[in-house]
């Protein structure tokens, strides 16, 4: 039985039971693959679960009591201070070896894991539908009290909790802002505890997300949680254009998505030859232009830094030519060494059945021509009348 619909999705109940979950074609589904199902054995590998909140918001909790979830399941969990609804991402062992990583790289902030309570009731589930529908306008109201103020910040998202006593506020901001006056304000207008958190250009474009280059939806919004630094060397490396507004992303930064295939463009870069001189011939001196490094080619001129008159050699071909450089011989004369032409291969013809899509008779009715109105004038008519009046006076 289908309940609400929205931004979190389309929350549905099961049939003859009390439990709530998210259809996997609502807006916000959960964003991990559970991939680790098979491994689940022991109860033990249970009591770790994966929630997820809003836009991407995630965390780890412990299933004291041993629930029974599956990925979509929406929970109440402990929260300071009263309970927050949320969506199970991960159980089992998946969950758990996301935990332990998570540990591992975050030795620090070891503190003991909230719980989760029960399963969303009824109650619980109304409670949060009303705390959603209030965070629009919230953030709307909220930036214009920000303005009058004359703050240098962006409030970018707006998240209550999901009883309703908590308003979490996330902000972008250049320099340290002073909002104690805005917290204030804030406190009273919505009759919440506020909490303000700051958040740099990657995490705001994943929690208000958007359309990549590509046409999909940006991977910090579905599934990318670790920012990795992203360089101008990895420009460099894969050779695109340096152009920094056409390799950002929405964040202004440069695209996550950079760093993706760059392993493979280096390992590929191995194979080439390094050319750091002049390659010598018979006949003259081959400077380096660029490569493809993925079809083995690589363009030579006849110039330093000149694109004129291109010469392509495979890689094997440079190879040789460089061993006879360093032996202090000359390569073969350029004629020589230019690869015949490559001849598309013919694509053979398709036939269509003309007859069944068109009509046989088509061109059995003669079209006929529109006849031209002839206007016979008479003798001595002229068409100017002044004429004519001209040529009656005596």
């Amino acid at each position: 039985m289908e309940i609400r619909e929205n931004s979190r999705g389309i929350i549905a109940q099961r049939e003859g039971l009390e439990e709530f979950y998210i259809k996997s074609e609502g807006r916000q589904t959960p964003s991990a693959f559970d991939w680790g199902t098979q491994y689940t054995r022991g109860a033990t590998d249970s009591e770790i679960v994966t929630i997820e909140f809003k836009n991407g918001r995630r965390g780890f909790y412990l299933n004291r009591d041993m629930l029974v979830l599956a990925q979509g399941d929406v929970v109440a969990v402990s929260a300071n201070p009263g309970h927050d609804i949320g969506v199970v991402q991960l159980t089992g062992w998946l969950a758990k070896r996301t935990y332990i990583k998570h540990q591992c790289q975050h030795p620090d902030g070891q503190a003991p894991l909230p719980v989760v309570y029960r399963k969303a009731t009824e109650n619980d589930v109304q409670k949060w539908c009303e705390s959603i529908d209030r965070e629009y306008s919230a953030m709307l109201k909220s930036r214009q009290i920000a303005l009058n103020l004359g703050l240098r910040m962006k409030l970018s998202d707006v998240e209550f909790q999901g009883d309703g006593t908590k308003a979490l506020f996330y902000y972008s901001a250049d320099k340290r802002v002073d909002f104690r006056e805005l917290v204030r304000i804030l406190a009273s207008e919505f009759r919440v505890r506020i909490e303000m958190r700051q958040i740099g250009p990657r995490q705001e474009a994943a929690r208000v997300g958007g359309l990549g280059a590509c046409g999909r939806s940006i991977c910090c919004e579905k599934w990318l949680s670790s920012f990795a630094s992203v360089t101008t060397s990895t420009i460099k490396a894969q050779d695109l254009t340096p152009n920094p507004q056409k390799q950002a992303g929405l964040c202004g930064k440069l695209k996550c998505c950079l760093n993706f295939e760059v392993d493979t463009y280096l390992e590929a870069k191995q194979k080439m030859p390094r050319v750091r001189g002049r390659l010598l011939l018979e006949d003259c001196e081959l400077f380096y232009v660029k490569n493809d490094i993925f079809r083995g080619y690589m363009w030579f001129s006849r110039e330093p830094k000149s694109s004129a008159d291109l010469l392509m050699l495979t890689t094997e071909q440079v190879a040789q030519i460089m061993a006879l450089n360093a032996e202090g011989k000359k390569g073969a004369p350029i004629d020589t060494l230019r690869p015949a032409p490559e001849i598309p291969a013919e694509s053979a013809p398709t036939f269509s059945n003309v007859i069944q899509e068109e009509s046989i008779t088509r061109f059995d009715r003669s079209k006929k021509s529109p006849k031209r109105k002839s206007r016979k004038r008479s003798k001595g008519s002229t068409k100017n009348p002044a004429q004519a009046q001209q040529k009656k006076q005596p």
